[in-house]
């Protein structure tokens, strides 16, 4: 409940979008760069703490493991990076894309 909670609060951080909204990669990818950006390390970073949330307290097993000296800023461009080199697949939630991309740069061993 309280993972639900924190990732709900998280994304009313996003500006200009509402909690109805589905937001998915061709979404996130537009605010990749200018003015927008801080948008996306700010979804970046709820992407990384939901998935922290549910590895600690629901005892999933972990999808990526991300160092804990990584920055916002690598966050998104981890996210943009790889929305950039796959655009088939932009059409998909972008919470999901975020965690294949968190997955490709930092797998856990």
């Amino acid at each position: 409940m309280k993972s639900i909670i924190l990732a709900a609060s998280m994304l009313t951080t996003l500006p200009s979008i509402s909690l109805a909204e589905f937001i998915d990669g061709n979404e996130i990818y537009k605010r990749c760069e200018g003015p927008n950006a801080v948008s996306v390390a700010t979804y970046a970073m709820g992407v990384a703490d939901t998935y922290d949330l549910l590895v600690r307290y629901e005892k999933t097993t972990p999808f990526f493991c991300i160092p804990l000296q990584v920055s916002a800023r690598q966050l998104k461009d981890v996210m943009c990076r790889y929305l950039r080199e796959h655009p088939e697949n932009r059409q998909q939630g972008a919470a999901g894309l975020g965690a294949v991309a968190f997955r490709e740069a930092w797998p856990c061993s």
